[in-house]
């Protein structure tokens, strides 16, 4: 009896999904937005060619937890048949779909003619697409730009490619590789993108709140809406998006008792992964998003910058978080943080 394929639709209507984004969307991360309404998740990028070479740090950054599904695994590279392979060992380690990155703008990566630097060889992305979609029964997705620069926005042409190729799903982020992430994404191009294919489109950029979501789906008519630096320190924000757009109900942001236990929560699982010290310095990052716009934030890290025991942190973050407590009209307390 020939082997099924699995689904190759796997998202719900009005989707909401975590971009893939390096040093970021591990598990734990990945996990927490799970936990707070994300529909699908996708790894941090991972290079095709050290995964099929047995890089131990490349198999690493495709491991999950159970509980995190769908996922989809992103790899990036240039070499069709390198792709193919690792497309395949993906596909072995259970995940639940392929993403080939067209879209990274980072210097180390287009050098290497990978990520959005394939935009401007479509021959060689219509065979990396034709060789990877041979290889996989389960869903393959690509993410690409609008272009490489404002003279050649392709997007259009690209996916009507994938389109051919027989890719599922399209995340579009409307900005051509040479804007990166400055001025505004525009918008109107995914709209264009979902009136002329028949693919799955997921729309991605300047998406910072939950009315951002919903406005998204609204104006394009995407099939999911991709949230990349609007969850940095706010997973919260894909719960928050589903009640608006599918309940028209305005959920309130988290009370600082809910941020306090996430976020010793995320450091724990964060520890289970990279131990301390380096797991510490590896969580300031997380540490200041979650508590952006919070009072004597600057003095806080300061300190935790020089914490290397996994106690101290805890204990530092702890404090902090009486001291917010105590002028938020909370569990009053003596304590004051210094502000230097």
């Amino acid at each position: 009896m020939p082997e099924q394929s699995a689904p190759r639709n796997i998202l719900p209507p009005q989707a909401l999904v975590l971009a893939p984004m390096s040093g970021i969307t591990d598990p734990p991360f990945r996990l927490l937005a799970r936990e707070k309404g994300a529909d699908l998740a996708y790894t941090e990028m991972v290079s095709a060619e050290g995964l099929v070479r047995g890089n131990n740090g490349c198999s690493r950054l495709l491991e999950s937890y159970p509980s995190e599904g769908p996922l989809m695994g992103q790899l990036f590279g240039r070499d069709p048949a390198a792709l193919a392979e690792a497309a395949s060992r993906v596909q072995e380690m259970g995940l639940d779909g392929v993403d080939i990155n067209v879209g990274c703008p980072a210097a180390k990566i287009v050098k290497k003619g990978a990520g959005a630097a394939l935009l401007r060889e479509p021959q060689r992305l219509r065979e990396i697409l034709k060789q990877v979609r041979n290889t996989l029964r389960i869903p393959l997705g690509i993410k690409i730009r609008s272009g490489w620069d404002e003279e050649s926005r392709n997007c259009l042409e690209v996916v009507q490619m994938a389109e051919d190729c027989g890719v599922d799903l399209v995340a579009i982020h409307p900005r051509p590789r040479s804007q990166k992430f400055s001025g505004e994404a525009d918008w109107g191009l995914i709209r264009m993108a979902k009136e002329r294919t028949s693919l799955t489109i997921i729309g991605n950029g300047d998406v910072r709140s939950p009315a951002d979501a919903a406005r998204m789906l609204q104006e394009t008519g995407c099939d999911g809406v991709m949230i990349g630096r609007g969850s940095w320190g706010n997973p919260w924000i894909f719960e928050r998006a589903r009640g608006l757009i599918h309940e028209g109900q305005d959920i309130p942001f988290p009370a600082w008792e809910e941020r306090e236990q996430l976020v010793l929560r995320h450091l724990e699982m964060h520890l289970e992964r990279k131990t301390a010290p380096w797991g510490l310095l590896t969580f300031i990052k997380h540490v200041g998003w979650y508590l952006k716009g919070y009072p004597a934030v600057a003095a806080f890290r300061k300190r935790i910058n020089t914490i290397r025991s996994k106690e101290a942190f805890v204990r530092e973050i702890e404090v902090y978080f009486r001291y917010i407590g105590s002028i938020q009209g909370g569990t009053r307390c003596p304590l004051s943080m210094p502000t230097a």
